[in-house]
């Protein structure tokens, strides 16, 4: 059996330098931080040569062309490269941020040409690790876009997805019982999305985006009855974006917002099931996948009977449609960690040599409450305080049971990876 690896990851966290946008909607001047980034020199002597032939290249043009002329732009893209590829990532971000205040001077604030020299200023900042421009980093990129494929612009979806998944990150990387605004932000972004989605785009585009406002509205439905999150906190998430409240008192408002959240959740998810249900029986397991997820998702809602419900149906719809073994057993043939509500058809991403993991065999019996947890092995293995935090943590981690016949089973040494955020971290990480 395959050993299931706990989906507390998202994509990586990335950060880049880039202009401001200002509260007129126009990027600022470039944003220089005060921190001072360490630099390398490339150990290969062939980079070196190609390195030292580029800056004088760009120091001659500077001299005779001026500090923004045309063919500056290509010489410090190529050099900022090089620098990339030695390692040199403090340089690499100097020398491409001039590339890009060069594109802005010689064709407008608007020109896409930009992008391509941003894109590589995020690459260096994941090498890096900074992250003080993040935000600022992909508000500007969709502004970037807005401005160019206009506000209704179906071209602008996939930029939405980008920049909504870093405000998962974003989410995901923040002390815990801190905030939900990044959730709220990504919430609004996937709104634009679907308004802007054609009719007939296809079903799975409109679904990919609902299962996210799904899995947003989840987190913020617990989050604000978390006692640990502030009141003042929440209303500071909300009310920048328009989402007001009638109540004064906090226990109403913490009430007004997971009821709003739950059931906007909630919604999302049975336009998946209909938009599905359209399609059979060809499409029958998007539609069985849907209903699982709906049954997952309701389920860490705490409406185990009903999510029970969702499962009994997605099983009754393979066998009404003739699915195969295979397929039964894709959803129903193992059990599986649903607390983080993995999405139907997003790539498992695997645990790195850079991460703290337990891995562990357990038995889930038809309640889905693990039992009889025991840690095989950690990682690193010197870190022994990993083994209590990684028992807790399974135990409180909710399994959709294994089926048989349309009837939870108990199942016995089931494998779980159990990834933590961080050392620091005793649970697994958001979504």
């Amino acid at each position: 059996m395959t050993r299931p690896v706990c989906r507390y990851f998202l994509s990586l966290l990335v950060f880049g330098i880039v202009p401001s946008v200002s509260a007129a909607g126009e990027p600022a001047d470039v944003h220089r931080p005060d921190s001072t980034v360490a630099t390398q020199a490339p150990s290969d002597p062939g980079l070196s040569r190609s390195i030292a032939a580029y800056e004088k290249q760009i120091a001659e043009l500077e001299v005779a062309e001026g500090p923004h002329a045309t063919e500056l732009v290509e010489a410090r893209s190529s050099l900022g490269m090089l620098y990339q590829q030695g390692g040199d990532h403090g340089r690499a971000i100097a020398v491409l941020r001039d590339a890009m205040q060069s594109v802005r001077v010689n064709e407008g604030l608007h020109s896409m040409n930009q992008v391509a020299l941003l894109e590589a200023i995020i690459d260096s900042q994941v090498a890096l690790g900074a992250r003080d421009e993040l935000r600022r980093n992909y508000e500007y990129l969709f502004w970037l876009y807005q401005r160019n494929y206009g506000e209704r612009n179906a071209g602008l979806v996939p930029v939405i997805k980008r920049v909504g998944q870093w405000y998962f990150d974003l989410y995901n990387f923040s002390p815990p019982n801190t905030t939900v605004e990044p959730l709220i932000a990504a919430d609004d972004l996937y709104a634009k999305a679907l308004k802007i989605l054609p009719e007939d785009a296809p079903p799975r585009d409109r679904a990919d985006i609902l299962y996210k406002v799904a899995v947003i509205n989840h987190h913020v439905a617990e989050d604000v009855l978390d006692p640990m999150l502030s009141h003042v906190e929440i209303r500071e998430a909300m009310l920048p974006h328009g989402r007001s409240t009638p109540y004064v008192n906090e226990a109403a408002v913490r009430d007004y917002y997971a009821y709003q959240s739950f059931y906007k959740g909630k919604r999302s998810l049975q336009r998946i099931v209909k938009t599905y249900e359209a399609t059979l029986p060809g499409g029958i397991m998007d539609y069985a996948r849907a209903l699982v997820f709906m049954g997952d998702w309701l389920t860490v809602q705490r409406r185990v009977l009903e999510g029970a419900r969702k499962y009994r149906q997605a099983w009754a719809a393979l066998a009404e449609h003739g699915a195969g073994p295979a397929q039964v057993e894709e959803l129903f043939g193992a059990p599986q960690p649903i607390e983080q509500l993995p999405v139907p058809g997003e790539e498992e991403i695997q645990a790195s040599e850079d991460n703290y993991y337990a891995d562990a065999l357990l038995d889930v019996p038809e309640s889905g409450w693990p039992r009889n947890i025991r840690i095989q092995a950690i990682h690193p293995a010197g870190e022994t305080t990993l083994i209590r935090r990684a028992e807790r943590g399974i135990a409180a981690t909710r399994y959709r049971p294994a089926y048989r016949d349309g009837q939870p089973v108990a199942t016995t040494d089931v494998p779980l990876r159990f990834v933590f955020k961080h050392k620091e971290q005793p649970g697994w990480l958001h979504f």
